[in-house]
């Protein structure tokens, strides 16, 4: 598998020497690894403009789990699932060092979506073990699962593109002060404007209720066995 992976490398490294000239010239002029580390690494994972904790919660939860109940894992699994923690985070490292580690004009860390799916295959695992062990932490990942379907619903509940384009701020700004960046302007706006998005947020505030009730409030209701004899 290593052999495989340094190949593919090689041989990507080679395209870029034959077309562009250098080996690690990826044809984006004026671009390359010169961003501040730990500034890209803020960035992709705690800023509220592109920070995949903010923007899918649920992902960074899978690896916490995965860091401490991956012995509850079948070896196929934990193997599976470190080997690809492992590529995310040689994925982060490289990206936080990129110029352009935002991505640009997009909606949340588009350069780490490529391993958020992959990730969110642990989700069945870590849902089971909180909701078995303990209820509270199974109302947080559920509010954290809430949190993450509702600020991406915000992408299409109205144009944030026409607020950048328009947009009076620094583009950083936007990304790394929470009262500037687009989450809440659109909030505000997308609120006020979309019937869709205010039922989603009903219906999805009626389901948290009813599952912290059924989880916490519910009374233990016991149903006697019968004997043979009774049933007939």
């Amino acid at each position: 598998g290593s052999l495989i992976l340094g190949a593919g490398v090689v041989l990507f490294l080679s395209y870029n020497y034959v077309r562009f000239g250098q080996w690690f010239n990826f044809g984006y002029p004026g671009e390359g690894f010169t961003s501040n580390f730990v500034v890209g690494l803020y960035g992709l994972m705690f800023s509220f403009g592109h920070g995949l904790i903010i923007f899918a919660p649920i992902t960074v939860l899978c690896v916490v789990y995965f860091m401490f109940r991956n012995q509850e894992m079948e070896p196929g699994h934990r193997y599976l699932f470190a080997a690809s923690l492992v590529s995310f985070a040689c994925y982060l490292i490289v990206y936080a060092k990129w110029s352009s580690w935002h991505g640009g004009w997009c909606w949340g860390p588009r350069f780490l979506l490529p391993f958020v799916p992959l990730i969110h295959v642990m989700f069945p695992f870590l849902w089971k073990s909180v909701s078995r062990d303990n209820p509270v932490l199974g109302a947080g990942v559920l509010l954290a699962l809430v949190w993450g379907l509702g600020i991406n619903i915000l992408n299409i509940a109205d144009p944030w593109v026409a607020y950048q384009m328009n947009d009076e701020f620094p583009f950083l700004d936007r990304v790394f002060l929470p009262e500037r960046s687009f989450i809440f302007k659109i909030a505000g706006s997308g609120m006020s404007g979309s019937p869709a998005l205010k039922g989603l947020v009903i219906l999805g505030a009626c389901a948290f209720s009813l599952w912290i009730w059924k989880k916490v409030f519910s009374p233990k209701i016991s149903i006697p066995e019968l004997s043979a004899s009774e049933a007939s």
